[in-house]
């Protein structure tokens, strides 16, 4: 790794910064604030929305920029400068095959909260009343509770929507995911988009041809820069396309093999250990 060639650092946040609460540490974001003042362009790149975001930052965390939702939108010194949107058409058609099956969804607007039909409330929430599977994850069983908390989903009448960044699917039964996959491999061929999963527990459709990396190339552009100026961390599935890109592609201890295989280096330390933070502040010291 050539460090003097690092421009940009770019750290997702699902198992990577954030440890199994959902929370960053102080001293993982006072390190990153550290590394802005030194001169590094420092950036978030989460599978997560904007609104998704409350609560993960203990302290006050002003990078300087995001790219979210898995790349359906780009943030630069706070400011919007590229979104992309799901057609209603299509919005339509994903609500109702989840309908059908009775598989969590939400829908996330580029901005403002979560929406789930009011209609569908009582079969939604009961993948959560149900209790936490063994298969999934405690951060991802915790973003599901608290999701269900009082004013955090938007419960909607039936209506149209063309500001749809992501539609997130959840079933604690990874064979259930994988049957609905399918089916939207299968559509997808008809009205094409993009799906990515965090997790063995989930899908997130968005955009085609969107994905972390066509948003780090958006960054990369604007900052005239190459794949090797920059320094990626990440843990899973939807980290892929970035991995892909990178010239530096650090894997989290935790990080699944497929990751790990991309990485350029694998970091010894977990999400859970602080793993950023220590792997950072031993490379630029």
């Amino acid at each position: 790794m050539n460090i003097e060639k690092i421009k940009v650092i770019f750290v997702d946040l699902d198992g990577t910064l954030l440890n199994n609460e959902n929370t960053a540490s102080e001293r993982s974001l006072n390190y990153l604030m550290a590394l802005k003042e030194r001169g590094y362009h420092v950036f978030i790149c989460t599978g997560r929305t904007i609104e998704e975001m409350k609560g993960a930052f203990p302290i006050p965390f002003e990078p300087t920029g995001m790219v979210t939702t898995n790349g359906m939108a780009v943030y630069l010194d706070g400011k919007l400068v590229e979104k992309n949107a799901l057609t209603k058409e299509l919005v339509n058609e994903l609500v109702d095959r989840s309908r059908e099956v009775n598989m969590y969804y939400e829908l996330n607007p580029i901005a403002g909260k979560r929406r789930i039909y009011k209609e569908d409330e009582q079969w939604v929430r009961q993948h959560v009343l149900s209790g936490q599977p063994a298969s999934v994850e405690d951060g991802e069983f915790l973003s599901r509770e608290n999701a269900m908390k009082d004013g955090v989903i938007d419960w909607i009448e039936a209506s149209e929507h063309d500001d749809i960044a992501k539609i997130y699917f959840y079933n604690g039964d990874p064979e259930e995911i994988e049957r609905f996959n399918e089916g939207l491999t299968a559509l997808g061929k008809v009205q094409p988009f993009a799906n990515f999963s965090s997790s063995l527990n989930n899908i997130e459709v968005i955009v085609e041809n969107i994905s972390k990396a066509s948003g780090i190339r958006y960054v990369l552009n604007h900052y005239h820069l190459k794949p090797e100026n920059i320094l990626v961390f990440g843990d899973s599935y939807n980290d892929v396309p970035m991995f892909e890109l990178a010239g530096n592609a650090v894997a989290m201890q935790n990080a699944v093999p497929e990751i790990k295989a991309l990485a350029t280096d694998v970091n010894p330390y977990s999400n859970e250990e602080d793993g950023v933070y220590l792997y950072l502040s031993n490379l630029l010291k």
